[in-house]
C-alpha cells in the first residue's frame, strides 16, 4: 500500500514536471516564432506604379541639376575647384565675329578646342553632345577643330588655349570662369556649366 502511494506521488511529480517543460516550450514557440521587431518604424506607402521611399532613408544625393543653392559671393577664387578662373575677356577688332555675336546674347558660353584626331578629345565629345542637348536652350555651345584655324582665326591666340582638348566656360557676363584641359568627364563639366547658369562664377 505504501508503495503505491510513493508511486503515484512519482507519478504526479513527473507529470507537474512534464506539463512545466510543455509550457515553456509553447511559450517559447509563442514569443520567438516572428522575425518582425514589436517597433517597427512606419513607412510611406507607395501608390501604384510609384516608387516608394522607407521613412528614415536617405535622399538621392542632389546633382548638378537638381541642387539648388543660396547666393554666394562672385568671386571664384572662394570657390573650390581646381579649374576655376576668374578671366575677363574682352573682345577687340580681331575677336571672330561668331563668337562677339554669342557674347551679345548675354548667355553662358561653352566654348571647345578638339583635335581631329585626338583620342581623348574623341572620348570627350560623347559626354560633350550629351550636355549640349541637355542644356542647348540655356546654354551657347561652340566647339571647334583647333587643327582649322580658318574657322576660328584669331581667337585662339586671344583665349589661353594650350592644347587639345581645351573647354572654356563663360559666364553670360563674358568672364571665363572655368578652364578645363585635356580629357575632363562629363560630370564635371556639367558642374561648370550648372555654376555658369545658376551662380555665374
Amino acid at each position: 500500500m505504501r508503495e503505491r502511494r510513493l508511486s503515484d506521488r512519482r507519478a504526479k511529480k513527473a507529470l507537474i514536471i512534464i506539463c512545466i517543460i510543455a509550457s515553456l516550450i509553447v511559450a517559447a514557440g509563442c514569443s520567438g516564432g516572428s522575425d518582425t521587431p514589436t517597433d517597427t518604424k512606419p513607412t510611406e506607402t507607395t501608390p501604384a506604379g510609384g516608387t516608394g521611399t522607407s521613412v528614415g532613408e536617405k535622399k538621392d544625393i542632389p546633382t548638378p541639376s537638381t541642387l539648388k543653392i543660396n547666393p554666394v559671393e562672385k568671386s571664384a577664387n572662394k570657390y573650390p575647384d581646381e579649374y576655376a578662373v576668374n578671366i575677363e575677356f574682352t573682345p577687340n577688332k580681331d575677336t571672330p565675329s561668331f563668337f562677339v555675336d554669342a557674347l551679345k546674347k548675354k548667355k553662358p558660353v561653352f566654348l571647345q578646342f578638339y583635335g581631329e584626331n585626338d583620342s581623348l578629345s574623341d572620348v570627350m565629345n560623347a559626354g560633350v553632345d550629351e550636355l549640349q542637348q541637355k542644356y542647348k536652350n540655356q546654354v551657347i555651345f561652340i566647339l571647334l577643330d583647333a587643327d582649322r584655324p580658318q574657322t576660328y582665326g584669331a581667337l585662339a591666340e586671344q583665349l589661353p588655349i594650350y592644347y587639345t582638348p581645351q573647354v572654356l566656360v563663360f559666364n553670360n557676363k563674358s568672364t571665363i570662369i572655368r578652364s578645363y584641359q585635356g580629357y575632363i568627364d562629363k560630370d564635371r563639366l556639367e558642374q561648370g556649366i550648372y555654376d555658369a547658369i545658376y551662380r555665374g562664377f
